[in-house]
């Protein structure tokens, strides 16, 4: 009952309920439910979000009855109990660092620039695609270059601006190369990512679900640009951990995917060894394997598999660099740069397991 209070009490919930990601996912799950038992689970969260502001009334009338009070102190010990263990474990298996210093406000508006320039030019990247693939009406006027560079100015990020970005940002609308909308394209990912940090989205979805570009997210910041910058929240170190793993994980696992399928090339016979007892063990694998548009590794198309490798390498990446700034390992960048614009795509031995 308490836990189901609280849930309606966060902003995250609020905001995880009107997410798009949040029923895309669950479509995904409800089509795998009855081989998957990660979909079912997946599920039945969503059917407590869906059912939780009706519980709410019912939950606050059994606090007041005898079984609910004595529900409540049950929930409170075991909550206790658990926060007692686990700060046990903590001490007995204390962390290779310790978490790092509250972020500072500079550090959130580094990141909220970040983010939105981001946001920019990957929605810039969506105008310029439909400019090549449709045909407008007369009179249409596209004003998207100048609107994003105003937002730019006002935001006092223009200047900062690297030469690659600044260049792109001048070009007259429609003037962009496919290979300059492709590469913008893919900033989408960090955004995703970027957007997590500053809980502007408190639902990270996985590399796997997230393989289908959507405009959306950069659409939505490019009309409100002070979305990125309002309020105080910042990712912690754990969660920003866990998707770490979950990213390496997944890119581990197509990497060795990929090097079955003669798709890349290891670095020796150790390694593809090691591919093959990887793949070996995953085949197959409802419940186990990791799933890429709703559809297991395995039984991915190779492109699908070739992506999913690089989106996570890149997730990782980014993720990295986070960490590094919240411990203050790296010093803020003098210019404002679009992650991986000037590097090439990770080689096979730099998304290999050690």
């Amino acid at each position: 009952m308490l836990s189901i209070l609280k849930m309606l009490c966060t902003r995250g919930y609020w905001r995880n309920m009107f997410q798009w990601d949040t029923w895309r996912l669950g479509w995904i799950a409800l089509r795998r439910a009855h081989k998957d038992k990660r979909s079912r689970k997946y599920l039945r969260r969503l059917m407590l979000m869906l059912l939780a502001p009706l519980l709410a009334p019912l939950c606050v009338l059994l606090l007041f009855t005898p079984g609910g009070a004595i529900g409540s102190l049950i929930y409170l010990f075991r909550v206790n109990r658990r926060k007692a263990q686990e700060a046990l474990l903590l001490k007995q298996n204390p962390p290779n660092r310790p978490p790092p210093s509250p972020p500072s406000e500079a550090l959130r508006k580094e990141v909220a620039d970040l983010a939105l320039l981001h946001a920019v030019l990957a929605d810039r990247a969506g105008s310029e695609n439909f400019l090549r693939t449709k045909t407008l009406p007369e009179g249409i006027e596209i004003i998207t270059r100048r609107l994003q560079l105003d937002i730019l100015r006002e935001r006092g990020l223009y200047e900062r601006l690297g030469s690659i970005e600044r260049d792109l940002m001048l070009l007259p609308d429609g003037h962009w190369s496919e290979e300059d909308i492709e590469r913008l394209a893919l900033a989408l990912e960090p955004l995703r990512v970027l957007r997590w940090v500053l809980r502007t989205d408190h639902f990270l979805p996985s590399v796997g679900d997230c393989l289908v570009l959507n405009y959306k997210l950069a659409h939505q910041i490019a009309n409100d640009p002070a979305s990125v910058y309002e309020g105080e929240d910042f990712i912690s170190i754990d969660p920003l951990n866990q998707a770490f793993r979950e990213a390496e994980h997944i890119m581990n696992r197509c990497f060795a995917e990929a090097v079955i399928r003669d798709l890349m090339q290891p670095d020796d016979d150790q390694q593809r060894d090691w591919c093959q007892k990887v793949v070996d063990e995953y085949r197959d694998s409802e419940h186990k394997d990791p799933t890429l548009n709703g559809v297991i590794v395995s039984r991915a198309e190779d492109y699908m598999v070739l992506r999913a490798r690089m989106f996570a390498a890149r997730r990782r990446a980014v993720l990295i660099w986070i960490a590094k700034r919240m411990y203050g390992d790296l010093r803020p960048p003098e210019d404002l740069e679009v992650f991986f614009l000037r590097s090439p795509a990770p080689t096979a031995a730099q998304t290999s397991p050690p």
